[in-house]
């Protein structure tokens, strides 16, 4: 742990205030029953430029059912995760939810071996389909009975992903998020960056649009009973000669900075609140 300033408290209310009203759970994935409804955004001439409607589940409750979100732990891929001890704590979660390609194996000890979903963002969408699993010489991590929940891709990469999983890992499930959920996730951190702003904090490097990490915590807490949060924040913290790393892992997909669409440091601060 680390002393921390203080930070301007965000009352309740205006949290309820900064978020939209509550999605009705059966709209939080796109299924059979509302594609055309929440996805007619991608419509051109009216229509959808869907082929196949069998990609999306079927429009009931059965598809929540089919997962255990009474706890859930959210591993993000934050290099203060380098010098953790994660695995018993996070492997305790009913689900567990990693994001984008970061992987565990190597590195059970700190994240954790059990994985349950992934959430991807557009670019991991196509390069899990284009790549065909690998990248860079290296295996993409696709975990045994693992759910990717798609996020920000378009109809036709979506449908690419799902025939080339039911070609090659007929075990593997896909979900793809709807939209008003991904934008539910951006209201609560721009009004507290600017709260965070007009009480002397900041400047933040980057934009207002939420990180694929942080529109998965708001996700999930709608989903279940508790959630629990690993590997956020991107601040290098010194602990003697250690310095952390921008990600926790080595090889693909490994930075060194961050997308500077994305303000991690005002989502660390909000997820602290």
């Amino acid at each position: 742990a680390r002393p921390w300033p203080h930070m301007p408290q965000l009352r309740r209310a205006e949290a309820i205030e900064a978020l939209e009203k509550p999605m009705d759970p059966k709209d939080l994935f796109v299924t059979k029953g509302n594609y055309q409804r929440l996805m007619k955004h991608y419509a051109v001439d009216g229509h959808l430029k869907i082929h196949n409607n069998r990609t999306f589940p079927e429009a009931d409750m059965r598809l929540l059912r089919r997962y255990n979100f009474d706890t859930c732990a959210i591993v993000g891929n934050s290099g203060h995760l380098h010098f953790s001890e994660y695995m018993k704590s996070i492997d305790s979660h009913d689900t567990v939810v990693r994001v984008n390609q970061a992987p565990a194996i190597r590195y059970w000890r700190r994240v954790g071996r059990k994985t349950t979903h992934r959430v991807l963002n557009r670019l991991w969408t196509r390069t899990y389909r284009n790549s065909r699993g690998m990248k860079n010489g290296q295996v993409l991590p696709v975990e045994q009975d693992l759910t990717f929940v798609v996020t920000r891709a378009n109809t036709q990469e979506f449908e690419l992903l799902q025939d080339y999983l039911t070609e090659t890992r007929p075990d593997v499930g896909l979900l793809y998020m709807s939209s008003r959920a991904t934008s539910m996730a951006q209201p609560l951190l721009a009004g507290y960056r600017e709260k965070l702003c007009s009480a002397g904090h900041g400047p933040f490097v980057g934009l207002n649009v939420p990180s694929s990490g942080y529109v998965m915590i708001q996700f999930l807490l709608g989903l279940c009973d508790r959630v629990s949060v690993y590997g956020f924040g991107v601040a290098p913290l010194d602990q003697g000669p250690q310095v952390y790393p921008y990600h926790y892992y080595k090889g693909v997909g490994m930075r060194k900075v961050g997308d500077p669409v994305h303000s991690f440091d005002a989502e660390e601060l909000l997820l602290r609140q």
